[in-house]
């Protein structure tokens, strides 16, 4: 059997190509697949720039804060807290963003967005809890967190012994 999956436009479009689809009846702007998606086609610029700004500055949030924050004390849970705390933040932004663009129904957006990054980020950390106590139990790392390297590799990174007391050995 030849199975084949309709959709209305590739999973994979860019905002570019979005744009350049010509599904517009005449001089209506609000039909097509740019319109379902951004709205209209003539802010294509500012939506280019929105989207650029907003992966940079909300994708590079929670690294900068997870190196900046708790620097004296390097204490690792308040940092993940921090970092935690902020990408929801990030979250909650982004999700009234796209409920005052798109449907104007704030509440229900915003706890959709937070409910899969509460449940997403849970999961994570169940996880990596887990495989922590698998490597520890199988001898790979010790209990403190502190992975050990192979007899050959301490000699050839003698630069590497100084991480331990830098912020971003916890990680």
């Amino acid at each position: 059997p030849n199975f084949k999956i309709h959709c209305s436009f590739p999973p994979s479009i860019q905002i570019a190509d979005l744009r350049d689809i010509r599904d517009m009846d005449g001089n209506d702007e609000q039909v097509g697949h740019y319109w379902l998606q951004l709205g209209r086609r003539s802010k294509a610029r500012l939506h280019m720039v929105m989207a650029l700004l907003s992966y940079m500055v909300f994708g590079l949030l929670p690294p900068v804060l997870y190196g900046l924050s708790f620097r004296e004390s390097n204490d690792r849970e308040n940092k993940m807290m921090a970092v935690a705390g902020a990408s929801l933040a990030c979250i909650a932004l982004l999700a009234l963003g796209k409920a005052h663009v798109h449907t104007r129904t704030y509440f229900k957006t915003l706890m959709y967005y937070l409910m899969i990054a509460v449940s997403s980020s849970g999961l994570s950390y169940v996880a990596g809890v887990l495989i922590t106590r698998l490597l520890v139990q199988y001898g790979i790392i010790e209990q403190g967190g502190s992975a050990r390297a192979p007899p050959g590799l301490s000699s050839r990174f003698t630069y590497a012994a100084g991480a331990e007391s830098s912020a971003w050995a916890s990680f």
